[in-house]
């Protein structure tokens, strides 16, 4: 990857997951340990996405799909009101 940035996500079935990003060009200036980042999840009433990381801070994210398969989300932040919008290329 050469002018973009490129993140991402792997949900593993034992609750844990990867999240590695690809940074292009920045990639040379960035830490090395903040390109990957391994967390726990569990999905809540089957729309919260709850992550918790290294330094046990916890994220509750709403899921909301657009289709019945999870091919495109978005993740919405209720406490600032942002939202990260993810569509699957591979699987």
């Amino acid at each position: 990857m050469v002018g973009g940035i490129e993140m991402e996500f792997k949900f593993y079935v034992n609750n844990k997951g990867l999240f590695v990003a690809d940074l292009g060009l920045m990639n040379s200036f960035a830490n090395p340990k903040d390109l990957k980042h391994e967390f726990t999840y569990n999905l809540e009433q089957d729309s919260i996405l709850v992550i918790k990381s290294d330094d046990s801070k916890e994220q509750r994210l709403v899921v909301k799909k657009f289709s019945d398969t999870f091919d495109y989300i978005e993740l919405i932040n209720r406490k600032n009101n942002k939202s990260i919008s993810m569509r699957k290329i591979i699987e």
